[in-house]
């Protein structure tokens, strides 16, 4: 595939998903795993001070405070949403689609110059 054809394809699907996710910036939690999403939420809003709700605190009464991981992630998002002001779901969309971006951009360059400095 010459070079043109690549970028030009790389730009459809960029523009393609990126308007995918910046789209759904503004819907809830759903899906199969909604019961991690919320449970994601209420670190964030726990992070955030929001709602009475502390750090680590989830939806579920009976656990109370508890932790899947290290909430690097969650903390990022409660910060974000608190500086720009937003929802914290809009938030994570657009903090999503930034590190999206930054990983895109990093396969992009090693696609495109070679992992070992071919081309």
């Amino acid at each position: 595939m010459n070079r043109r054809l690549f970028d030009l394809s790389l730009a459809v699907f960029v523009f393609i998903a990126g308007s995918h996710i910046i789209g759904s910036a503004h819907l809830g939690i759903g899906g199969h795993h909604s019961w991690r999403l919320s449970d994601v939420y209420g670190y964030i809003l726990g992070f955030m001070h929001a709602r009475d709700f502390t750090p680590l605190e989830v939806f579920n009464a009976d656990i109370g405070t508890s932790m899947y991981e290290v909430p690097v992630y969650h903390y990022l998002i409660a910060k974000a949403s608190l500086l720009t002001g937003t929802d914290p779901l809009v938030a994570t969309r657009y903090f999503n689609l930034g590190f999206w971006a930054l990983t895109a951009f990093a396969g992009y360059r090693l696609c495109r110059f070679g992992v070992g400095g071919g081309g």
